[in-house]
């Protein structure tokens, strides 16, 4: 009863004192805390108290369980510092959390190891080290799981599904909350403690964001309706709302306008109740999509302008209104508008797309910073205990001898002149890491903007050599002097679809497809004609079996790019040898989309090196004129296009690919 008495009586103290948001050491009992001492407080610390506060009074507390030999509460007390440390040194939250994680698996904490390694793996997420992240949230999961600790294997889980979803790994993200979530029942889910149910209503949120980006629409409804169970049992009206609104955007895809606006009016009634402005702007342009399938261009345009306050009024970048209005004024013929609007969403594109390369810069610094600080560190911690070692040597010298007054000065310069270059060294480190840190930004920088650059500066000359080839050819009499200008043509042509593919490289990485109903044959028509120089000096035979009335849903310049660097393809790999070269492009209609075959008589693959066509900068054969990147591109813009490309020798020995474009 002393026991009992003394725990209730310590959790009371310690949450009035957090309360206060005193900074008072809040002492406890010399007895271990009980084994839910992490699950019970870790929330009420969190939110009770302000964190510097509770930092400082676990570091005290940690120092006082290590005098008393506690080792059971020493682990608990530092999977909290370095969770609520993380925000303030990702460094130091990190080797707290080694030092508790090689603890508790010394002394078969099973439970605690797992929560150690899911706290790791959040460290390194948060500075963009997503492998190592997703092994330590893995072994999180397998050890909860083997050790029978169901709501802790979840989260596990959950935080690998939040990766792979992070990282547009749909499939892997709904295989890692399949895992997580078959634990219990959607009924059983429902009665689990207040913090597991919100994560488990994200989590079915989640499950129906991965379904909706697979097109996967009947399993994207269901699970937001399981979301919506679990989210209304915690009476989550924020949730309740955020799920309508995404249930929503999916009877929106399936053409049910009515259904899609009821559900996005929920999401935005409750979005105005929380004063969530960027919610409310994204369902206004929502419900102004739906007036405009429906062909009502002047409710849509009521909706657009409340989209618009509401933007302007809170001072918000959103580039995909001005792009949606453009839409809407060019269907309401008002064509002027609609080039105004292009004009500005184009600006605004690219100025996010500067924004988002610079995250992405600045989190590949952070992650530079953590690894460097971090061996810095340990390089001084090891430091640290050898001169703690050679320390304590000399003092048991010094207690041992008799001159114990003059050993005790000298040992004192020692320390001092110790103490004093560890600074320097520190202050060195810390300059060095800086100097690095800063000429690898500069670098990747530098290095970004001149691929980037690279190929419009330098098609611009090649474009005039091309001209003057064409024109030099048409005034010139001497055959010669044809000839020489038509080899200056070629060589220059050949440079300007080299560098035409950097170009490419960065569209492929960076844009997303605009998809339009496309006539095709229009489309391979406009490719065949870049090719006329080509077709006319190796005398292939162009075989075109594409209907003139094929009207496919795809990316125009995306599927140029596919068809262009295969048909390049063609060219380079002729055979010499064959009196009749042969090119054949055709269509035709699958169970699940429509497809393009392009087969030439040229030298063919070998299967020796089949299986590495597609790796960037492979150069297969020795006839090979290109850079390596003409087959790399094609499958990138393939799988943008949700296609795939598949490559087999005909019935002929001839060169076959397969285009397969897949629509739901």
């Amino acid at each position: 009863m002393r026991f009992l008495f003394s725990i209730i009586f310590t959790v009371f103290h310690l949450s009035y004192l957090l309360a206060e948001g005193s900074q008072d050491v809040v002492p406890l009992n010399d007895a271990e805390y009980p084994s839910t001492f992490y699950r019970d407080y870790f929330h009420e610390l969190r939110k009770k108290a302000n964190r510097d506060s509770v930092i400082v009074w676990l570091k005290d507390e940690i120092g006082k369980q290590e005098q008393l030999g506690h080792t059971v509460n020493i682990v608990n007390l530092q999977i909290i510092l370095g969770q609520l440390s993380r925000s303030v040194s990702r460094t130091d939250a990190y080797l707290v959390l080694e030092n508790a994680l090689n603890a508790a698996r010394k002394l078969d904490m099973r439970y605690e190891e797992a929560l150690a390694h899911l706290e790791i793996g959040n460290v390194y997420n948060s500075v963009g080290s997503k492998e190592e992240a997703l092994q330590h949230f893995l072994l999180a999961a397998e050890l909860s799981e083997t050790s029978n600790y169901p709501d802790q294997a979840f989260r596990a889980y959950y935080h690998v599904a939040n990766l792979h979803y992070s990282s547009d790994n749909y499939k892997e993200a709904l295989a890692a909350l399949d895992k997580g979530l078959h634990f219990f029942s959607i009924e059983e889910w429902m009665e689990r403690d207040k913090f597991t149910t919100t994560d488990v209503v994200s989590a079915y949120n989640t499950m129906g964001l991965c379904y909706y980006a697979l097109q996967n629409y009947p399993e994207a409804i269901d699970a937001y309706d399981k979301g919506l169970m679990v989210a209304g049992k915690r009476r989550s009206d924020m949730w309740v709302g955020l799920i309508h609104g995404n249930m929503g955007n999916v009877f929106f895809k399936q053409g049910k306008l009515d259904s899609a606006e009821m559900l996005i009016k929920i999401d935005l009634n409750v979005s105005k109740k929380h004063k969530a402005f960027r919610s409310i702007a994204s369902d206004y342009l929502a419900i102004a999509s739906i007036y405009q399938g429906r062909n009502d261009l002047l409710t849509a345009q009521t909706y657009f302008d409340s989209a618009y306050q509401v933007i302007s009024q809170n001072m918000m970048s959103y580039a995909s209104y001005f792009k949606r209005r453009a839409e809407l004024a060019y269907a309401m013929g008002e064509y002027k508008k609609a080039i105004d609007f292009k004009n500005t969403y184009d600006a605004m594109a690219d100025s996010v797309e500067k924004v988002k390369k610079s995250k992405e810069l600045a989190l590949i610094q952070s992650n530079n910073d953590f690894k460097t600080k971090l061996e810095t560190l340990q390089l001084l911690e090891k430091e640290n205990e050898l001169k703690d070692k050679e320390i304590a040597y000399k003092n048991v010298l010094i207690y041992g001898g008799a001159f114990v007054t003059l050993l005790a000065v000298v040992l004192a310069i020692v320390l001092n002149r110790s103490n004093q270059l560890k600074v320097k060294l520190n202050k060195e480190l810390e300059k060095e890491v800086e100097r690095r840190t800063e000429r690898l930004a500069s670098t990747v920088k530098e290095l970004d903007t001149f691929i980037y650059r690279l190929s419009h500066d330098f098609r611009r000359p090649l474009t005039t050599l091309i001209g003057l080839d064409s024109l030099g050819r048409t005034l010139s009499k001497d055959p010669e002097t044809s000839e020489l200008f038509s080899k200056v043509g070629k060589t220059a042509k050949q440079m300007d679809r080299m560098l035409l593919k950097m170009t490419y490289i960065h569209e492929v990485n960076t844009l997303e497809p605009t998809i339009v109903q496309t006539n095709l044959r229009d489309v391979v028509q406009e490719v065949i004609a870049g090719f006329d120089d080509d077709f006319s000096a190796l005398k292939m035979q162009l075989i075109v079996e594409v209907p003139d009335e094929m009207i496919v849903a795809t990316d125009t310049r995306f599927l140029q790019l596919i068809l262009t660097n295969l048909l390049e393809n063609a060219f380079i790999f002729t055979d010499e040898g064959k009196e009749q070269k042969i090119i054949k492009v055709s269509s035709r209609l699958t169970e699940k989309g429509w497809g393009i075959l392009i087969s030439d008589n040229g030298v063919g693959i070998s299967h020796e090196i089949r299986s590495r066509i597609y790796e960037p900068f492979f150069r297969g054969s020795p006839i090979s004129q290109g850079n390596g990147l003409g087959l790399y591109l094609v499958r990138k813009a393939m799988s943008k296009l949700k296609g795939r490309v598949v490559d087999y020798n005909g019935d002929q020995g001839e060169s076959v690919f397969m285009l397969e474009f897949f629509i739901s």
